[in-house]
């Protein structure tokens, strides 16, 4: 069987990681396997190739997860942004039928970029933040509607609300 040196400055997917500096975790976890085995053949090379792989995808699996979880307390301001279809999926207001009926406009460019406090927060089902809004100037939404509920983490997802 034949040998194969590994050089760590060789190793592309190596250098991949020692470009981005976030990615910090990974560069120890590849420096151990690799300058840990001077001399392997190359199924083994396949193996610890595999095995680095892995590792780094569940690091950054991890490290992407952490950065989306977000903490929201009463008191903290947001900012409504526009939909990103016709209508807010995460921001419930109601249809605007019942706006009319309660002598509101119907308007959904009335609610672009306007700050709200977070006046209320519940958890639903699948540890879902569902939280009361209301607008920070003390204004209605609509002329009609006092306080809105949300989904906290759908709306940031979706671009509805910016923190």
């Amino acid at each position: 069987m034949r040998r194969i040196m590994m050089i760590p400055g060789k190793c592309s997917f190596y250098d991949r990681f020692i470009e981005n500096n976030s990615f910090f975790f990974c560069e120890i976890i590849i420096n151990f396997v690799i300058l840990n085995s001077k001399n392997y053949n190359i199924s083994d090379m396949k193996l610890k190739n595999s095995l680095i792989i892995i590792i780094s995808l569940f690091l950054v699996s991890a490290l992407t997860s952490v950065g989306y979880a977000q903490e929201i307390k009463i008191g903290d301001e947001l900012t409504i942004e526009k939909p990103a279809g016709i209508d807010y999926q995460h921001i419930y207001f109601p249809r605007k039928n019942f706006i009319i009926k309660q002598g509101g406009i119907a308007d959904l460019k009335t609610v672009k970029n306007v700050v709200v406090v977070v006046t209320d927060i519940k958890y639903g089902s699948n540890n879902e933040s569902i939280i009361t809004i209301k607008r920070k100037d003390g204004r209605r939404f609509f002329f009609a509607l006092r306080h809105v509920k949300a989904n906290f983490e759908g709306a940031v997802e979706a671009g509805e609300l910016r923190v």
